[in-house]
């Protein structure tokens, strides 16, 4: 078990600072870059040793960070922490509650396996409220869904759980026995999966907003309520005290309980332990757990001693501690475990094994001895046949029978048989003191450095088999050197040792086979690059270097075949003869486009010989990076449409290389331009201005104006295209006020206001796209004397608000902020808090309260709570969330509005999908990214447009 994690978060604003969408998160090669020596420098001046787990970034898995980021960026930082000698274990993910199994199996496909040594979750059973069973189990899908990630993968990856907790708050959380429930059956089920660490959030709790989702996990409460533990914390104690030192063995139906008991056995100071409880109370059947003939002892969850039982005790939901049952119960539960994990074995690969491997009947002569009368010789034997059938299914993978992948995932799935058996051998033996290891770990690590050449990932399965030897070996010897006195100590040394000799002789075998599967070398032939890992530009036509290669002493015929991530064939050679010792290149030229969204191309190279089987075989993989960036840009601030002459695009070659590129226009109905196609060169990182002047303009109502563009280079790639509806600034008068505390969502009566969008759609044109928008946002502007109005829709398909109060910013909400003297960021001071005392901001978001307001700035308070001069609705049917602001101008120290004034102020709105705020979009930079009135435009107040309106048009939102 892990004691020390060391968390790589560095989050930064200055990631990717022109990028929004991937906001605080390193995706650039340079970001990639800094991460990686954040994390080298904190691991070089840490204490040495002392960290034996570090975790790349908290949660990354939200819908704007790619998979494919994350590998590279595990990638480096790993290969930089290999470099500086650390050997403990890398987590990766440490996943929160969005698209988790999708989004780690994208990471595999990637290529991240050989860079992470586990699988970081934070498996919290939301949702489930009271029903302490359904989040249990929510918790435990969660680890079953990594659990066959990791599989597919080829296994052998750990799991770590870095967070898990109950909240105890008033509106979503649990009461505080059921915090303690499932804190105890949490621990139980996870001990099931063999994971390496179990970290509980949190220990204080750090926030106690009744509507704020994340306050209220402690084990102990706030400070305000004089931190007095909660149920949880004396739960947590007394299952540390039962549990810790023991070895978990597994579970048993002990009742005639329909299944609704669930039980597991631990060995502590050689005896069993048993941690029951009763699943399920919804109905009446019998959950009594019976022991007929046996006497126990019995613990409630708080360390209470409940007394003494015979034959049979009834449950309740509380998990119990029971003491003296006979060590029957300890082999039945290892025989239930073993007998589970086999049947699994034969269900996924005796179909395909060679006559050869005789699985089964290894396999049931070794459920046959697992009887009240085994022993620890017979488990040493039965653990040498198992090592013997790994290295038989090693042996067929050399001849071809299964690839390096399908080796690995038995060899995984046979070693989780094998560990149920060590665990057993360790609580049943009685021999002598252990004081020697005949593990050759030394030995192994000094082959794997000689099968290495100078790519260490070329073996990234049978690293893990050492790596996992590694560890038992360490324990092992850990244990013999203390001086600690425990009646399971000698069988844990002798348990260990055997599991790591096991894992040696298997990686020693599989390494030298794994190694010739990537390298070519059961033929001498092989196939090489020259990088694993390219990076290119959207469009670019880049070349692949292929080398051919013969270490052997005779003449080599085949074909060389490359194929896409597809498996389309895209270039294959006539046959070629490789003399000995020859090197034959080969220059392929593929297209390096952005093609179906993804950012990378991957390409399988294989050396046919002339009977069409595959001597060698080598993955190519190309990261792209767009070559341009493009946008619409807003309409000057005093321009209103009938007043605009131009459209403004910006484009900026994001490459050190001379780029030339087509822009294609098109328009909706009511708006032309006088171009349709323009030509377009940029010098390296050049930023350019095009204007493409209005040929004719509609007014129509909502003024709802498209621009359609699309950018392709000179082969005819498209780079970049999208849909845009234009924004205008000015601010146009009401015809009566607006009072919040009677509007019911309606828009109709805006159809004259000029609207600012952020965010996107595929197609502005189509209303439906909004109703699935991941964010789409249209804001609307109106004044009177006494009152500025805003109308903000954001078209969001998760509806998510956290918290209240000062992070009130951190989930679906808006922030408004007001420059009333137009004077300006402060720059006397430092930091990104510039603000003028003057200055107001303040957050809006639908909160278990209602529409709820916090004020983080000004001179005075106008916005805490619940305002009358705000209403906020969410229409599920549309996906929208709708802000009506009646922003009183006295109040905010503004002069009364007339026709021609100008109001500096801000708009931000937040996005949240889970867990808290993703990203966010604004009118002008200086409210989310920091505090920089500078930046804000100076909004004309202005009369309705005197111009009749087109007929027929309606609002183009749903």
């Amino acid at each position: 078990m892990q004691t020390n994690l060391l968390f790589f978060g560095l989050p930064n604003a200055y990631y990717n600072a022109k990028d929004v969408t991937y906001t605080n998160a390193p995706t650039t090669p340079d970001n990639i870059e800094g991460f990686a020596n954040y994390a080298e420098s904190l691991l070089k001046y840490s204490e040495s040793g002392f960290y034996d787990t570090v975790e790349y970034l908290n949660e990354p898995n939200g819908p704007k960070y790619p998979a494919t980021k994350y590998t590279n960026l595990a990638m480096v930082t790993s290969n930089r922490l290999k470099r500086l000698g650390y050997e403990g274990n890398i987590d990766g993910f440490s996943l929160y509650n969005f698209r988790e199994k999708e989004w780690v199996e994208e990471n595999f496909e990637s290529g991240i396996y050989p860079y992470i040594t586990s699988v970081a979750i934070h498996p919290y059973g939301f949702g489930a409220g009271e029903n302490y069973s359904d989040s249990s189990t929510a918790s435990e899908n969660k680890i079953i869904d990594q659990y066959n990630n990791i599989l597919n993968a080829g296994g052998w990856k750990d799991m770590d759980v870095t967070e898990i907790g109950s909240s105890t708050n008033g509106s979503s959380g649990v009461s505080d026995e059921s915090q303690a429930i499932n804190l105890v059956k949490d621990k139980c089920k996870f001990d099931k999966y063999n994971l390496i660490g179990y970290y509980v959030y949190d220990l204080i709790d750090d926030g106690i907003e009744p509507y704020a989702r994340e306050s209220n996990f402690g084990l102990v409460n706030h400070i305000k309520f004089g931190r007095i533990p909660k149920k949880a914390y004396a739960a947590y104690a007394t299952l540390n005290n039962e549990t810790n030192g023991g070895l978990a063995l597994g579970t048993i139906d002990m009742g005639k309980s329909n299944g609704q008991i669930l039980a597991y056995v631990y060995e502590k100071d050689g005896k069993p332990l048993v941690i029951a409880w009763d699943s399920n109370t919804k109905d009446n059947l019998d959950r009594t757990l019976y022991f007929t003939g046996e006497t126990v002892t019995v613990t409630d969850m708080y360390g209470n001693d409940l007394g003494e039982f015979k034959d049979s005790i009834k449950l309740t939901k509380e998990p119990v501690y029971i003491h003296g049952l006979s060590d029957k119960w300890v082999v039945s539960s290892v025989l239930n475990e073993v007998s589970k994990r086999i049947d699994v074995w034969l269900a996924n690969y005796e179909e395909n094994l060679p006559e050869i491997i005789l699985a089964r009947s290894n396999f049931d002569d070794i459920k046959s001895t697992l009887t009240e009368d085994v022993t620890t010789t017979i488990l040493a034997e039965n653990l040498d046949k198992l090592t013997k059938l790994g290295t038989q299914i090693i042996e067929q993978g050399k001849k071809g029978a299964f690839s390096d992948k399908e080796v690995s995932k038995q060899l995984f799935q046979l070693y989780e048989v094998m560990i149920y058996l060590d665990r057993l051998y360790a609580a049943l033996y009685d021999g002598e003191e252990v004081t020697k290891l005949y593990t050759d770990i030394e030995s192994a690590k000094k082959l794997a450095n000689e099968r290495y050449w100078d790519d260490w990932y070329v073996k990234p399965y049978s690293d893990e088999i050492l790596r996992h030897a590694t560890r038992f070996y360490k324990r092992a010897n850990e244990i013999m050197m203390s001086e600690e006195e425990n009646t399971c100590k000698a069988g844990v040394i002798n348990a260990w040792d055997m599991l790591a000799t096991s894992l040696t002789q298997w990686f020693e075998a599989f390494s030298e086979y794994e190694h010739a599967y990537n390298y070519g070398l059961i033929s001498n032939i092989s196939v090489e690059t020259s990088n694993y890992l390219e990076t290119s530009y959207d469009g670019e036509h880049k070349i692949i270097d292929i080398k051919v290669i013969n270490k052997g002493n005779d003449a080599f015929k085949g074909t060389l075949q490359v194929f896409d991530e597809v498996d389309n064939l895209v270039y294959e050679t006539p046959q070629v003869t490789v003399v000995a010792g020859e090197e034959k290149d080969t220059f392929v030229e593929v297209d390096c486009n952005m093609i179906s969204g993804t950012d990378s191309r991957k390409f399988t190279i294989n050396f046919v010989n002339s009977e069409g089987y595959i001597e060698a075989t080598r993955t190519h993989k190309i990261q792209i990076s767009p070559l341009l960036e493009a946008s619409v840009m807003d309409c000057d601030p005093d321009i209103t449409p009938e007043e605009l002459k131009s459209v403004k695009i910006k484009v900026r070659n994001l490459h050190n290389i001379n780029a030339s590129a087509d822009i294609e226009l098109s328009t909706s109905d009511n708006i032309k331009l006088g171009q349709e196609k323009i030509n377009i060169s940029l010098t390296p990182l050049e930023e350019k201005i095009i204007e493409i002047p209005v040929k004719n303009i509609i007014n129509t109502k909502y003024h709802h104006y498209v621009v359609n563009y699309k950018i392709s280079n000179s082969n005819g790639v498209i780079l970049r295209e999208e849909s845009v509806p234009l924004s205008f600034m000015p601010v146009v008068k009401a015809s009566s006020p607006i009072d919040p505390a009677t509007w019911d969502g309606d828009t109709s009566d805006w159809y004259d206001s000029y609207p600012i969008y952020r965010g996107s759609v595929n197609n502005a044109n189509e209303p439906e796209q909004y109703l699935n928008a991941d964010i789409a946002i249209r804001i609307m502007k109106k004044w009177d004397e006494e009152h500025l109005y805003l109308l903000i829709e954001a078209y969001d398909n998760a509806h998510s608000v956290m918290y209240t109060g000062t992070q009130l910013w951190d989930g679906d909400a808006l922030q408004v902020s007001i420059d009333p003297l137009n004077d300006g960021t402060n720059t006397e001071v430092a930091g990104s808090a510039k603000y003028r005392e003057d200055d107001y901001e303040i957050g809006f978001a639908l909160t278990g309260l209602g529409s709820e307001a916090y004020q983080w700035s000004g001179p005075k308070t106008v916005a805490m709570g619940t305002v009358e001069w705000i209403k906020i609705i969410r229409d599920s049917d549309t996906n929208c969330t709708k802000y009506l602001l009646a922003v009183p101008v006295e109040e905010f120290d503004l002069q009364k509005l007339s026709e021609n004034a100008v109001v500096a102020f801000n708009v931000a709105i937040n996005e949240a999908d889970a867990l808290g705020r993703e990203e966010y979009f604004q009118i002008t930079k200086g409210t989310a990214d920091g505090k920089y009135p500078d930046y804000y435009y100076d909004y004309p107040m202005v009369m309705p447009t005197t111009e009749e309106y087109a007929k027929g048009t309606t609002n183009p939102m749903p």
